[in-house]
């Protein structure tokens, strides 16, 4: 029960803080958090357009395949939008240091992605979704990737998640293919009306086709994250371990992310 309260405290005071940075971010300096009255009638219901912001910090960035990008620290804004089940996702990854990654890249990445999710049934959904990523200021400046994804989802007393992408051929690479299977148990350590602090420990695996000449299992990635949300507040860490075994990820790689997100 104490390290519970414990748990709670913490979380609360760095709720309170990223509240008042996400009001800033939100346009406003409202700290509260409050509920809006239920409507007496209920009125048909109507899409909105809602998402989210979140900033992180990344100690390493690592691609999809498991490939490590970058030699230091990035940072990640991610811009979220919904209407309905459609969806634009917009990320920005920012290399924090000028030594240059393995591969002598500078990360300075964009990815536009449209996406359609199909909910199949109560626990299982099925996303659609392209991408296109672009590197501006970047040494890969005259280059871009055309990407095709499908994830499936299940949700259950565990999280499992299967995704397939489809990258297009381009003047200095062929076409690849990758799936990444992954396996996520959520456990609540807090559930509060106004609080809930999320545990989830997570396994994550990833087979590619023809990268960078490459076929077969690329790594295997155990992480822990750690979530607490209030409101339209959250914040999140995590630490991860990733154990390469193709080619240049024949290495071990650790790293940490720590981040905030406001709902709107």
């Amino acid at each position: 029960m104490k390290i519970q309260n414990t748990i709670k405290n913490i979380a609360r005071s760095a709720l309170v803080a990223a509240s008042m940075v996400g009001g800033v971010l939100a346009g406003t300096n409202e700290v509260a958090f409050t509920n809006a009255p239920e409507a007496q009638l209920q009125a048909p219901e109507q899409k909105t357009i809602n998402g989210s912001f979140s900033e992180r910090y990344a100690s390493r960035y690592l691609l999809g395949s498991g490939y490590e990008a970058s030699k230091g620290p990035v940072l990640q804004d991610t811009l979220k939008l919904n209407y309905g089940n459609a969806g634009l996702t917009l990320t920005d990854n920012h290399d924090l240091t000028t030594e240059k990654g393995p591969r002598g890249w500078d990360i300075n990445e964009l990815r536009i992605i449209p996406s359609y999710k199909f909910q199949l049934i109560d626990s299982v959904s099925l996303t659609q979704d392209a991408q296109l990523r672009v590197y501006p200021g970047h040494t890969l400046a005259n280059h871009s990737d055309k990407v095709l994804g499908t994830t499936l989802v299940y949700n259950g007393p565990v999280t499992l998640g299967a995704a397939y992408c489809h990258f297009f051929p381009t003047p200095t690479a062929k076409a690849q293919d990758g799936v990444i299977l992954s396996i996520a148990k959520p456990l609540k350590l807090v559930s509060d009306k106004d609080l809930t602090v999320t545990l989830t420990p997570s396994f994550a695996t990833d087979y590619q086709t023809n990268h960078r000449g490459n076929t077969g299992l690329y790594y295997g990635t155990l992480g822990t994250s750690l979530c607490a949300e209030r409101g339209r507040f959250g914040i999140e860490t995590s630490v991860n371990r990733q154990m390469g075994n193709v080619d240049d990820h024949r290495h071990n790689v650790n790293y940490f992310t720590l981040g905030a997100k406001v709902k709107f």
